[in-house]
């Protein structure tokens, strides 16, 4: 009996639009070695590949900037502004390249600037028209100790805001009513106010399109028994201060005798990444979970009953070491463009 034939399956007879749905798909997981197939597979990764762009170090600054301006880029001249979505900068060394590499990437929806600097272009770019993100993490170093208020045009269009600064009189929230898009403010205070007179402060000052407040403890002794705030973190955790604020702490408290980690939103640094990068699961971000929370809470509400307040972290997503190497190192931008 003869052998059946073997059925040859060939990419290339795929229609291009299909082929290129499946590349694009391929690329959220191994982007770099879709744009080595041909030069067409890789105009259409290109534009996935540079989406999230996350520079924790000036090599990886440099090495980004460089493809940016590189002469022979075989991508259009407003290819970065059109494509990437997400910028975020850890590196403790802010450079002219770093700057000149986010002036490249103007139309960004998220940008994430987590490490203080001395730069002066940078503090300049920040105070100019030219960005105008709809999610912005930023610390209040970033801006001259005069120039530290809403007033400036990147907090215009802002539905996501967190702030982090270490003193309460180094930011000046005159200007907070008039960001009137602003739906969830993350506020991280390294400095010892009082948590339920804080909220009340800064929710007398918020727009009416604000839903949630989430307000950072510091330090895990305010989740112990006998602190002085701990009672003010509860009547928050609880919805007794305001409905829409809640708690959270960066890092991991364990339960026991006399510590209270249920009272906030556990999350890491890596859950942060996470979260400001899009790579999160839907429904697990720390805006979801705040949502989660405050939904909880107005549903016991209305049911008449008093439960044990958890603000636990939800269904916690693995964190896997390959995001952060993709975010912060890829070190395809010093090579991609001579395929």
């Amino acid at each position: 009996m003869d052998a059946l034939p073997t059925a040859r399956f060939v990419f290339a007879e795929l229609p291009e639009d299909l082929g290129r749905t499946i590349f694009e798909l391929v690329a959220d997981h191994d982007g770099p070695s879709c744009a080595l197939v041909s030069k067409k597979v890789k105009s259409w990764v290109e534009p996935v590949i540079y989406r999230t762009v996350a520079l924790s170090n000036a090599k990886t600054a440099k090495l980004f900037y460089r493809t940016v301006r590189d002469s022979i880029c075989t991508k259009p001249p407003d290819f970065f502004a059109l494509h990437v979505k997400v910028f975020i900068i850890t590196c403790t060394q802010v450079t002219e390249d770093t700057v000149a590499a986010l002036q490249a990437c103007r139309n960004l929806n998220t940008l994430a600037i987590w490490t203080s600097t001395q730069n002066i272009a940078m503090r300049a770019l920040l105070s100019s028209s030219l960005l105008s993100p709809k999610h912005l993490s930023i610390v209040a170093e970033m801006f001259y100790r005069h120039e530290r208020h809403l007033a400036h045009p990147i907090f215009r269009n802002l539905t996501h805001l967190d702030i982090v600064w270490d003193d309460e009189k180094q930011w000046d929230l005159d200007a907070l009513p008039q960001l009137e898009s602003l739906t969830h403010l993350s506020l991280d205070i390294r400095f010892s106010p009082r948590p339920a007179q804080l909220i009340k402060r800064i929710l007398s000052l918020s727009p009416a399109s604000l839903r949630v407040l989430i307000l950072w403890i510091v330090s895990f002794h305010e989740f112990c028994d006998g602190h002085v705030h701990l009672a003010d973190i509860k009547a928050i955790c609880e919805g007794e201060v305001d409905p829409r604020a809640v708690i959270a702490y960066s890092g991991k408290i364990r339960a026991g005798a006399g510590m209270h980690p249920e009272y906030a939103i556990m999350r890491s640094y890596e859950d942060m990444l996470y979260d400001w990068s899009g790579e999160q699961t839907q429904g697990n971000d720390l805006w979801a979970l705040a949502e989660e929370k405050i939904e909880a809470r107005r549903c016991l509400k209305e049911k008449g009953t008093r439960e044990p307040c958890s603000l636990g972290a939800g269904t916690p997503v693995p964190f896997s070491p390959k995001v952060v190497e993709y975010l912060p190192d890829v070190v395809l931008w010093s090579n991609l463009d001579m395929v």
